[in-house]
């Protein structure tokens, strides 16, 4: 069975919360879903600029796979309103947390859903699910151009 962005998410928010509220952090994971076989993949980085180098190496590393669709799944910021220029969602009044989870296959189609949630005492509490068809990552992209420039 073909692997598509809405069951890559689907099957990412049946574990993901459960994960999150058990370990009261969830690691950045991506999986790659190849032609022949997929990849599981923690993604370990300091900042941002260590995190986009992380993806296009990751891309590069899983080209032999012939990825056909990728999916992303870590603790992110949300905010309601767009950070203005020179500014993050994190440093937003009304960000809150959030379990993202973003997938996207080769012809370019997306799906992305978002589960807020709050870290009470020892608690974590999860608001309503997020879904949306129309969202682009730059983290994917870059997961995208390390399979290109590694088939060269």
């Amino acid at each position: 069975m073909k692997m598509t962005p809405e069951k890559a998410i689907d099957r990412i928010l049946e574990k993901a919360p459960q994960t999150l509220k058990h370990f009261k952090h969830h690691d950045s994971v991506l999986f790659a879903f190849g032609e022949h076989e997929s990849a599981t993949v923690v993604i370990k980085y300091r900042d941002t600029n260590s995190k986009y180098s992380a993806m296009l190496t990751a891309g590069k590393k899983l080209a032999f796979l012939k990825p056909y669709c990728i999916a992303f799944v870590s603790e992110a910021w949300i905010s309601k309103t767009f950070p203005p220029e020179g500014k993050n969602v994190s440093d937003m009044s009304d960000k809150q947390e959030a379990l993202q989870a973003i997938a996207q296959n080769l012809e370019g189609e997306i799906k992305a859903a978002a589960i807020p949630f709050s870290r009470v005492g020892k608690d974590i509490l999860f608001g309503e699910p997020i879904e949306s068809s129309e969202a682009e990552s730059y983290l994917l992209e870059l997961f995208w151009r390390g399979v290109r420039e590694s088939s060269h």
